[in-house]
């Protein structure tokens, strides 16, 4: 004989409104199998509804049991997914970061390139600062350092001279002003 102990308090609460038994929601578990018992409820169908119950209660679990395998895989095949993004972003700024130093690199290894430009720049005969020659556009793609360069190059080439000058910034601390032979 199947027991009305089996069942959870949602399967009692449900029994007792298929008689139409009123129960306290306050009631504990004890309380309301009793009052349930006291119904004067036939044996036979009394039986027949816990097993019914019952079964729906087993059913509900392997339900459960179910959905939790299926959300774990869903679960693991979006760890996967992520796993895969997060490689491929890497891969990404990896490619990205060697495609802008392969540039730098370009760029600096042609120091020629930025020597011409400085000369055409300045005027023969005329002087430019520092600061004006640092703030052209044509200029400033090329790094500080290589344009710092450019110039002890082209002043040691004689190709421009360097004087102190009223320029914020300075090469080796003292030429602020260049004038072009």
């Amino acid at each position: 004989m199947a027991d009305l102990n089996d069942l959870t308090v949602f399967y009692l609460e449900k029994l007792a409104k298929e008689f139409n038994i009123t129960l306290k929601k306050s009631s504990t578990k004890i309380e309301k199998i009793k009052k349930i018992k006291k119904a004067n409820i036939s044996k036979e169908h009394l039986e027949k509804l816990v097993i019914k119950f019952l079964a729906d209660k087993e059913e509900s679990k392997k339900i459960n049991r179910s959905s939790k395998r299926e959300l774990e895989t869903r679960i693991n095949k979006l760890e996967e997914q992520v796993k895969l993004l997060t490689s491929t972003l890497s891969e990404l700024k990896k490619s990205r970061n060697k495609r802008e130093t392969r540039e730098l690199i370009e760029k600096v290894s042609n120091l020629d390139e930025v020597k011409r430009a400085i000369i055409s720049m300045i005027v023969p005969g005329e002087t430019l600062t520092i600061d004006e020659l640092i703030g052209i556009k044509e200029i400033q793609q090329y790094p500080l350092s290589m344009i710092t360069q450019a110039i002890i190059e082209l002043i040691k080439e004689e190709t421009l001279v360097g004087a102190e000058g009223n320029s914020i910034q300075k090469i080796g601390g003292k030429i602020g002003i260049l004038i072009r032979k």
